[in-house]
């Protein structure tokens, strides 16, 4: 369906990355149980990487790129409270780092931020994250604060809806959108493929926007249009995301690319048939795996090329879970000429597709 949302104007955007940088080779070296060379989980895991099509990915913990590991230093999974505390130390100072990048890229002010919208699927705590963030930016304390949580990959497009609505409320009113995961802290020691291919293609990261008004006097880097979202029918359990005593489980099915292609091209049309300019729209797409890429490529009849920076990012980052559309987006605005009109799409439990139109504005990311 088409979602009635107020025009907003994207007034900043910012990433945070995690200190610790790992390579494919160094993740796939740390897969627990070590895996035999020569056995078929070896051959499995060695493929599963590989086709990620992955080189490096950022974590928040050292466990991946060396000896003495903060969580998995034994045989045995992680209990779901120590993974929590960890969350509840770096989650908030990560998030706060991208913020910070946006107000500087928005020019404005911390005093002038009304709303604070904080995504994020990788851990809870209470007070929770929204708490810290205020406090770390020094948010004045009548900032209206919301929590959007296990939304998965599809959660920043959840945290756009609230804040434009936010942004809506006046025209001084100033909404801060911030996704922040922590995809490393649910690694699990697992025999299954969903673990293995888990850890072949997580990351950590966290990206935030500034939104307001559209404003006549104001140039601002994106104009956010129609918004559409559909919950896949029969499709519930294609993805879930689960918490357990050891930790969040995963399940990822294997049918989930084709479920995107199946749907994609239908979906998206109303957005295709809006376009004004009647050149080809460009493609700012959540890289939640290669093979979830390609199928949107066949999807939506588009070239490789078409979503470049998309397989940019998976190539740097990995898929780093709702905050990962953000540097993709962040990407993509240094290379779109003003005026040019786009679609930005995502994924998510569900299984939910969500997209929303957006032309290029005249502003520059200072």
């Amino acid at each position: 369906m088409s979602n009635q949302l107020p025009p907003a104007a994207l007034l900043g955007i910012g990433t945070a990355l995690p200190a610790y940088p790992v390579s494919q080779q160094q993740a796939l070296a740390a897969v627990h149980p070590p895996l035999e060379p020569g056995s078929r989980r070896e051959q499995l895991a060695r493929r599963l990487f590989r086709n990620a099509q992955i080189s490096e990915r950022r974590f928040c913990i050292p466990d991946f790129s060396g000896p003495g590991g903060v969580l998995f230093d034994s045989t045995s999974n992680p209990s779901t409270s120590q993974r929590m505390e960890i969350y509840e130390r770096e989650a908030p100072r990560l998030a706060a780092a991208a913020c910070e990048q946006a107000l500087k890229s928005s020019g404005v002010s911390r005093d002038e931020i009304s709303h604070l919208i904080v995504v994020s699927c990788t851990g809870l705590f209470a007070p929770g994250p929204d708490v810290e963030i205020a406090s770390l930016l020094s948010l004045r304390p009548d900032v209206e604060r919301t929590l959007v949580g296990f939304m998965g990959c599809s959660g920043a497009f959840h945290g756009l809806r609230v804040g434009r609505r936010a942004a809506a409320e006046s025209p001084d009113a100033r909404a801060l959108v911030v996704c922040v995961e922590l995809c490393s802290l649910h690694r699990r020691i697992s025999d299954d493929t969903n673990g293995l291919v888990a850890t072949s293609l997580f990351g950590d990261g966290a990206g935030a926007m500034v939104l307001g008004r559209v404003s006549a006097s104001r140039d601002s880097l994106l104009e956010f249009g129609t918004a559409l979202t559909h919950l896949d029918s029969g499709s519930r359990d294609a993805l879930t995301w689960r918490v357990r005593e050891d930790g969040f489980e995963l399940y990822l099915s294997r049918e989930v690319p084709a479920i995107i292609e199946r749907g994609v091209g239908g979906f998206v049309e109303p957005l295709r048939a809006g376009a004004e300019s009647g050149a080809p729209l460009s493609w700012v797409v959540h890289p939640g795996g290669a093979s979830v890429l390609r199928a949107i490529g066949r999807g939506l009849g588009l070239e490789v090329r078409d979503l470049d920076v998309s397989y940019e990012v998976l190539n740097r980052l990995g898929n780093t879970s709702s905050a990962a559309i953000l540097y993709v987006l962040e990407e993509s605005l240094a290379r779109l000429t003003v005026g040019t009109e786009g679609v930005m799409l995502g994924f998510g439990p569900g299984m939910t597709f969500e997209a929303v139109a957006f032309r290029r504005g005249a502003a520059q990311i200072r």
